[in-house]
């Protein structure tokens, strides 16, 4: 009888003290990130075939723009999306032609300096890895774009991507951001 009372004892206490208790053991959903991105990133489910929103397809913009003052009146920069992306339930995105352009117009004492386009094209399949629920670490790079990290916010059927801050090509003191938006196809 009193090995009973014993073995029941012990069942109880480790109910009481196990740390999981009868919480299911099912997969815990990812936490969010305390990554610092230019909007706020959600997270949410990207999987699917998305192709560029009509007009705002991609905005690119100065995360510092404190940077250019003294050197240039104003910095536009000009941009356009072309193409399309799946995201897999495999941790694959498949960039389909993505085509990214983006013409920078830099004005010095009201007179338009001329500076070359960034155009890129993105036809690969890359993984991705996914260490919060807002966040999707996807190596590109390419001429001018040198990204691994992407924070994203996906409800219905749109998709937002950006880019933490990167270093402008030929002015590593300035650092721009890119803002993918997307539609379902």
């Amino acid at each position: 009888m009193k090995r009973i009372e014993i073995l029941i004892v012990f069942i109880v206490a480790g109910f009481i003290f196990c740390n999981r208790g009868l919480a299911p053991t099912g997969i815990k959903p990812l936490p969010q990130s305390t990554l610092s991105f230019p909007v706020d990133v959600v997270g949410g489910e990207m999987t699917g075939h998305w192709i560029p929103a009509s007009e705002n397809g991609l905005e690119a913009a100065l995360a510092n723009p404190e940077a250019l003052t003294g050197m240039v009146d104003s910095l536009i920069l000009d941009s356009r999306l072309s193409g399309s992306l799946t995201v897999s339930s495999e941790m694959e995105m498949v960039f389909d032609s993505l085509l990214i352009q983006i013409y920078p117009n830099v004005y010095f004492g009201g007179i338009k300096i001329p500076v070359s386009p960034f155009i890129e094209f993105i036809d690969t399949t890359i993984s991705y890895e996914q260490p919060w629920a807002n966040v999707v670490v996807a190596p590109i790079n390419t001429t001018f774009l040198k990204i691994d990290t992407l924070g994203y916010s996906a409800s219905g059927d749109s998709l937002t991507l950006v880019t933490k801050p990167v270093e402008f090509p030929g002015f590593e003191f300035v650092k721009y951001y890119l803002l993918f938006r997307f539609i379902r196809d």
